[in-house]
């Protein structure tokens, strides 16, 4: 029950049941089931080397910095960070039903980890 005023979020069935969220699958526009792509924390992570338009058409949507575990050190990454390059893979923080855009640039000091999707631009004449 809410209290007036309240608000809540529930999932649905088409006859009004509630459905737990972890149930659902996602489908596409023929009902088909879609695959799972995993979290990136849970499996590793091949690094390709992208260009800089690739970079800058991307609607951001979380940037992270980039620290190595304890003890560990990121110089080699920082390095080639410094150099100009620009690293991509695909990221997904949670296991889920797409994959988003995550670009690595770095400054020589720091190196960042950029997510986001493609922008579509629309051109006129």
């Amino acid at each position: 029950m809410l209290d007036k005023g309240g608000t809540a979020l529930a999932t649905l069935d088409e006859k009004g049941n509630s459905v737990e969220r972890n149930t659902l699958k996602a489908v596409n526009l023929e009902g088909e089931e879609l695959p799972v792509v995993e979290s990136s924390f849970s499996v590793r992570n091949d690094l390709e080397v992208a260009h800089v338009d690739d970079y800058l058409a991307q609607l951001v949507k979380s940037v992270y910095v980039l620290d190595p575990f304890e003890g560990g050190d990121i110089d080699y990454l920082l390095d080639h960070l410094a150099s100009g390059l620009i690293y991509r893979f695909p990221f997904s923080y949670r296991r889920g039903s797409e994959y988003d855009n995550a670009f690595v640039i770095g400054n020589g000091s720091e190196a960042f980890m950029i997510i986001g999707k493609q922008a579509k631009f629309q051109y006129s004449s």
